[in-house]
C-alpha cells in the first residue's frame, strides 16, 4: 500500500490553497424571479455586495463549481451537494460570470480550476475574498471542515491527522489564511504560526 507523505505545511495546505503560508460595486437588486440571489447586503461600506445572478449566464459556472466542491481537492474545499450549490451561488456572484469569461474561464472549466488559476484569471480583492469565505457560514457550512475534508480526499492527511487538526486549529485560523491568499496578501503572522503549531502537533 502506498505510504502517505509526511504532514508538512505545504502538503497539508493542499495543492494550492495555502501553498505559501508565509470592492465593492453597485448591485442590481430588482428582486426579479429570473435571477439567483447573491450575498445579502452588508452594512460595512468596505464589504463587497454581489448583485443578482442571471440564471442563463451563471448556470454553467455554478454547475462547474458544484462539481469542483463535491469532488474536493482542487480548490481545497469538499462539500456535499446541497451546501456546495449554496456556496457556489455566492462564489459565482462574487467572481461574476462576465469577469470569469473575460479572464478566459468557461463554465465547464470551473470543475477543474484551482485557486492559483482562479486568481490568475480574475482579480480578487480583500472584500471579495472575505465575501467568498463568509459564504460558507451563510450556507450553514464550515470552511474549516470543508478544507480538512478536501485534504483527506487528496490523501494529504490521514483520518487521524484530520481529526487532530480539527481539534488543534483555533477557530477561523484556516479561513483567515485562505482569505489572505485569495486576496493576494500575506497571512497574518499569528494565524500562520498557529497553523504551523497545529501541523507539528498532528504530524505523526
Amino acid at each position: 500500500m502506498r505510504g502517505r507523505p509526511p504532514l508538512r505545511p505545504a502538503a497539508a495546505l493542499g495543492v494550492v490553497v495555502l501553498a505559501s503560508i508565509t470592492a465593492g460595486c453597485s448591485a442590481d437588486r430588482d428582486g426579479g424571479s429570473q435571477g439567483i440571489p447573491g450575498v445579502t447586503t452588508a452594512p460595512d461600506p468596505n464589504a463587497f455586495v454581489p448583485g443578482t445572478l442571471d440564471e442563463a449566464t451563471a448556470r454553467p459556472y455554478l454547475d462547474g463549481l458544484v462539481t469542483n466542491f463535491v469532488e474536493g481537492g482542487r480548490l481545497a474545499v469538499r462539500l456535499d451537494t446541497e451546501p456546495a450549490e449554496c456556496v457556489a451561488e455566492r462564489w459565482v456572484a462574487v467572481l461574476e460570470p462576465a469577469r470569469l469569461e473575460a479572464g478566459g474561464v468557461t463554465g465547464p472549466a470551473m470543475a477543474d480550476i484551482t485557486l492559483d488559476l482562479l486568481r490568475q484569471a480574475v482579480d480578487i480583492d480583500a472584500p471579495r475574498a472575505a465575501s467568498m469565505i463568509d459564504g460558507f457560514a451563510d450556507c450553514d457550512a464550515s470552511y474549516e471542515e470543508a478544507f480538512l475534508e478536501s485534504l483527506l480526499v487528496v490523501d494529504q492527511v490521514s483520518l487521524r491527522q484530520q481529526v487532530c487538526l480539527a481539534n488543534a486549529l483555533p477557530d477561523d485560523v484556516v479561513a483567515s489564511i485562505t482569505e489572505a491568499l485569495l486576496a493576494g496578501e500575506e497571512a497574518a503572522a499569528a494565524a500562520a504560526a498557529q497553523y504551523g503549531e497545529a501541523l507539528d502537533l498532528c504530524a505523526n
